[in-house]
């Protein structure tokens, strides 16, 4: 696995070359530093990474769509885990789903948001922390009615986009 560090890949034994670097994290990372995938040679060895990275002082970034592949990966292993014979939205609807969010949403406020900076600067941790709350939207769906007011766009059509028009109205706001 690699490290990006705002273009540049690194290898995780590389890490004493990216003193006063600022290094971007991708989802992969996160999950292997905070969620128990059962990977511990992995796992280890980010958490070595991470704190000798912490140590040099490096800034840790990540973006809002790093913390919802996190988010949305997490949700999904523990579905296999838990529950695999159920449909995954199911899933994701049920107590069990629900307390597998309440888990994660915990670990980004106290353990995640704590230690990286956000990179884009429509969603600070104040926003993000507003969409930490369990309810019927998928994390990422949270961020479509924010874009649209951060950008002045009409609300109105919002309401009308099918779920599949999200997705293309989504990679639309990631390319603007």
């Amino acid at each position: 696995m690699k490290i990006d560090t705002m273009g540049a890949n690194y290898k995780l034994q590389d890490f004493n070359q990216l003193r006063d670097r600022d290094v971007f994290v991708d989802a992969n990372v996160l999950i292997y530093l905070f969620w128990p995938t059962g990977q511990v040679s992995f796992e280890k060895n980010y958490a070595r990474v991470f704190n000798n990275l912490l140590r040099q002082g490096n800034k840790l970034f990540i973006d809002f769509l790093i913390l919802s592949e996190v988010i949305n990966r997490v949700v999904r292993i523990e579905h296999q885990k838990i529950n695999p014979a159920l449909k995954f939205k199911d899933f994701r609807n049920s107590q069990d789903g629900k307390d597998v969010l309440e888990d994660i949403y915990i670990i980004i406020k106290n353990d995640i948001l704590s230690r990286f900076n956000v990179v884009e600067r429509s969603f600070d941790k104040q926003l993000i922390e507003s969409f930490l709350i369990v309810d019927e939207l998928d994390f990422i769906d949270k961020l479509s009615p924010q874009s649209v007011l951060n950008r002045g766009w009409c609300c109105s059509q919002m309401i009308r986009i099918s779920k599949i028009a999200v997705w293309i109205f989504l990679q639309a706001i990631h390319a603007y």
